[in-house]
Formats: C-alpha cells, sequence, structure tokens
C-alpha cells in the first residue's frame, strides 16, 4: 500500500484551519466505480493537494499511492499545475512515486478540476522494480458548502488511516450501497494485508446507516510482500461492525475490524486485527 504524509493535517484541516476544502474523485472510462481521491485545500491564494491514485502494475496487479503536495499559489482565474515525488514504507522496503496535476479551481461555482498523473515502483522480495503505469486520472472535486441544491454524494474520504473511502447513499437514502473501503491490517505471520470490504449498509433511521457481518475475499498481500508461504487459494474471513452518518454536508463514522486468513477449507492459517478506524468524507 502505497502511504506518504499528508499536508493537510487531517481532512478539513489546511495550515491556517481556515481553508475551503474540495473533495471529490474520478471515473475511469473501463468502469463506473469513482478512483478516490483528491480533497484540494484553498486559503488565501494558495493550495494544497492530498491525491490516491490506482492501476495496473508490472506483477498483474493493483497498486494505489497516495501523495501529498505543499502549499502553492494558484496562477490566474485559479489555474494551477504542481509536480513533486514521495516516499512510502512497505514491508522491509521503501517505495517511491511521483506525481503531476494541473488543474483549475472556480470559487464561484465550488469546482476544481483537473488532471492528475501518478506513477509508483515497489521493490519486491524478487529484486524486481515493480512498476505501475497508466495511473492518469481527470478528476472533479466539490465544495459542498457552495452548493446550490442538497447533495446526495458520492462522499470522498479519508480514514485515520489515511487511506481512502467512498460512501455512497442509494437514490432513497435508505442505504448506502456499497461503501469502498480500503484498510491495512496487521497480521501475524504473514504481515501487512490489504483487505477492501464493501458493504451495503441498510439505514437504521434517517442519515445513521450501521451494520455487523462478516465479509469473505481472496487473500492479497501488501505489494513486496514475500507470497511463496501463502498457499493458493487461501482466503480472508473478515468480521467488521461499521456506523456512519451523513449530516451538515458530511459522511462520518467508525468500523471496527479483525480477519482469520484461512484456506478454502478454513483451516486457520493467521489472523489480523487493526485498531479502531473512523473516517471522514465530503461530496
Amino acid at each position: 500500500m502505497a502511504m506518504a504524509t499528508v499536508l493537510l493535517g487531517g481532512l478539513g484541516a489546511a495550515p491556517s484551519g481556515a481553508a475551503t476544502l474540495y473533495g471529490g474523485g474520478s471515473v475511469p472510462s473501463s468502469t463506473t466505480e469513482p478512483i478516490p481521491l483528491f480533497l484540494v485545500a484553498v486559503d488565501n491564494g494558495r493550495a494544497s493537494i492530498v491525491g490516491f491514485s490506482g492501476g495496473s502494475c508490472t506483477n498483474g496487479r493493483s497498486g494505489y499511492g497516495r501523495f501529498a503536495t505543499h502549499r502553492f499559489r494558484l496562477r490566474r482565474k485559479g489555474r494551477f499545475a504542481i509536480k513533486g515525488s514521495f516516499k512510502f514504507t512497505i514491508p522491509g522496503a521503501v517505495a517511491t512515486g511521483s506525481f503531476r496535476i494541473r488543474g483549475r479551481v472556480r470559487a464561484s461555482s465550488g469546482l476544481a478540476t483537473g488532471v492528475a498523473s501518478v506513477r509508483l515502483r515497489f521493490p519486491s522480495s524478487t529484486g524486481k522494480t515493480i512498476r505501475c503505469r497508466g495511473l492518469k486520472r481527470a478528476f472533479r472535486a466539490r465544495n459542498p458548502a457552495a452548493g446550490k441544491i442538497r447533495l446526495r454524494g458520492p462522499f470522498y474520504g479519508v480514514t485515520s488511516q489515511g487511506l481512502p473511502v467512498v460512501v455512497r447513499p442509494a437514490p432513497d437514502s435508505s442505504a448506502l450501497a456499497p461503501v469502498a473501503l480500503m484498510t491495512t491490517l496487521g497480521c501475524g505471520a504473514l504481515g501487512p494485508v490489504q483487505s477492501i470490504p464493501r458493504l451495503r449498509v441498510a439505514a437504521t433511521s434517517p442519515g445513521v446507516y450501521a451494520k455487523t457481518g462478516t465479509v469473505t475475499g481472496s487473500f492479497i498481500p501488501a505489494l513486496g510482500s514475500p507470497t511463496g508461504s501463502i498457499p493458493l487459494g487461501t482466503y480472508t474471513y473478515t468480521s467488521y461492525d461499521f456506523k456512519a452518518q451523513i449530516a451538515s454536508g458530511r459522511a462520518t463514522g467508525s468500523i471496527g475490524l479483525s480477519s482469520k486468513v484461512g484456506n478454502a477449507q478454513k483451516i486457520l492459517i493467521d489472523t489480523c486485527a487493526s485498531p479502531p478506524i473512523t473516517f471522514t468524507a465530503v461530496p
């Protein structure tokens, strides 16, 4: 999992504490799923961006990178162009990435739009560098305070682990369908594991959602982890306790996760866990 230092100091908090926040994502042509996340904070003619982008890598798997810019000055009519590099840790190594972003902030309409290109390089246990290509995404981020109509999402946000979450209410607000949550759990013998529960969460009262249960999926080790000790057909059985609330133009919530790693016959291989996770997301 690509990780980098977030310069905004947390969702909704820019360096001055008074910035206008624009939150949003992009929809690639190959799928209807939004790719999170671009958060743009603007304050006194300066801006900073936290972004997530994902795509295929040379090892046949998907790689996700998070980058954060320093504060930069907006040009005429809110235009900007910025590039930079970042580092992040994976099990036993340091990976690198670079980004290029160009776009425009339109304060009058409450929109920030642009294109971000992200490249990632992961060292692997084989010694061959894993490169992730095609991480070029157009993005559209909105300032919910500038909206003249009620916004129903999707809500794009960051969890307390610094990873993306997308919350999408159904058209009648009766459910969140589905929640896309990326998490990293710590395992005993297998090390970090990437787990992405996709949950359909029913409303318990207006604007309030909660669900408990178990989600099953294939075991996916963190990029760069040795995989020789992981049997084919390994699965995760992840228990969750999800709570969310949509109010004042934001989605907030918490989730508890614990996971058992086993084979198709549910023979236990390892256990994984994470501290309680919280999140905040904006439309």
